[in-house]
């Protein structure tokens, strides 16, 4: 599969938003995917299309009083290619991609 099928497969079948990702001259460089968990989790995915690279993280979606412009803790995730951050993501037949 290709970088986009791959972006589709996420959006289609992992419940992902898509937004695409932006460098400072304004030239569409990739695809920033969220997906809101149960739980109060968020998925948050980056992918690149000169290189196939992508960088996924979970974090707990939550406001911190105490530090109102600190950003959220990361709990988890992976860097790689694209087609390995979709199986760390993606879930297995019978299991939630959420389940380890």
């Amino acid at each position: 599969m290709d970088s986009r099928q791959l972006v589709e497969r996420l959006h289609d079948g992992g419940g992902f938003r898509r937004l695409p990702l932006i460098d400072e001259h304004g030239q569409v460089v990739g695809m920033h995917l969220t997906r809101f968990l149960r739980g109060g989790y968020l998925d948050v995915v980056q992918v690149r299309w000169h290189d196939g690279l992508a960088v996924w993280s979970r974090l707990f979606d939550e406001f911190n009083v105490d530090a109102p412009y600190s950003g959220p803790q990361r709990l988890g995730g992976t860097s790689g290619s694209l087609s390995d951050v979709v199986a760390a993501l993606m879930p297995e037949s019978g299991r939630h991609a959420t389940q380890e």
